[in-house]
């Protein structure tokens, strides 16, 4: 795993502070699963993805489906367990704990920034 930042358009402070980034397949196939549930500030970067499933998950999570430039192609808030979600031109997603959408102030078309964390 690789964990970084994710800023705004403006860059002055960062959304995310604490986002694990999957480098591979299996990272990718276990997404949230087995891990200790996410905190504020936490989230979880899958590349390459455009749809996510939320099979054996005990909570909600809240996605945002970004493209390869980081825009925001799609926002889904709280999307219960066993339930499936895409974007056909998203090309990773962000997954985070319920509720983190309606606080971050987001929009379809925005544009995000990774800083990687050393």
């Amino acid at each position: 795993m690789i964990y970084g930042s994710i800023y705004g358009e403006n860059k002055d402070r960062p959304l995310l502070m604490r986002v694990m980034r999957t480098t591979h397949p299996f990272e990718r196939i276990q997404g949230l699963l087995g891990r200790p549930a996410l905190g504020a500030g936490e989230g979880l970067l899958i590349i390459p993805c455009n749809s996510i499933h939320t099979a054996f998950m005990s909570c909600p999570i809240d996605l945002l489906f970004l493209g390869r430039d980081w825009t925001i192609r799609k926002m889904v808030h709280a999307l219960r367990p066993w339930r499936m979600a895409c974007s056909l031109n998203a090309s990773m997603v962000l997954e985070l704990m319920p509720d983190t959408l309606g606080s971050l102030d987001l929009n379809i078309g925005m544009k995000l920034y990774w800083e990687e964390q050393r």
